[in-house]
Order: structure tokens, then sequence, then C-alpha cells
């Protein structure tokens, strides 16, 4: 849903099903990109370490974290740092657009 929102309002999107294929996906390719949205709990590798990979490589990575997580249950998996840019789901269209504007923009 989230790729179909922001091809249909002009973004080029590469999507990924996981972060290990993020990573297949950007290894060895000078693959353009501006943003990471990622969710934060995944299988195998979650949103933080995908995060922490790629930014190994390049430390201006804007990111956007997304998560259908409380707040507090994220604190569990201790994977967030205090005021990350994160987007909690169920959200609006309109709210997605605006955060990935916000993170680009920032």
């Amino acid at each position: 849903l989230m790729e179909t929102v922001l091809r249909g309002h002009g973004y080029c999107v590469h999507r990924a099903d996981n972060g290990e294929a993020v990573l297949s996906l950007i290894a060895g390719r000078n693959l353009q990109f501006d943003l990471l949205l990622t969710d934060v709990v995944m299988p195998c590798m979650g949103g933080p370490e995908l995060a922490n990979h790629i930014r190994a490589e390049r430390p201006d990575l804007r990111v956007l974290f997304a998560s259908g997580y409380a707040s507090s249950a994220l604190n569990h998996f201790g994977s967030l740092k205090h005021g990350v840019n994160l987007i909690h789901k169920p959200f609006r269209t309109k709210d997605l657009l605006a955060r990935v504007r916000k993170a680009l923009d920032d």
C-alpha cells in the first residue's frame, strides 16, 4: 500500500520484501535513493539494524520507520532511540505523504 501511494504521488520506489533483500538490492550497485522507509520489526533483520548497515556506507541516509506497535512495545525490542523519525500504523495517506516529505526536507 505504501508503495502504491508513493508511486501515485510521483515518488520513485525501490521495493524489497525484507532487510536482507534490501541489502542485496543495493549491494555493488550505484542505486540512488534519498530515503529508507522501513518497518521497525521485521523477520531476520529489523529496520534499525538495516538502517545501521546502510548508514555504514551512507551516513547521511534519511530514514522513516513505520510500526504498528505502540511506542512502549517498541522499547521492549530495544531497537529505537528517542527522537527517531517514526510513523505509527495505521496512518492516513496524507499523513504518510507529509512524513515522507518532511523526512526528505529535513
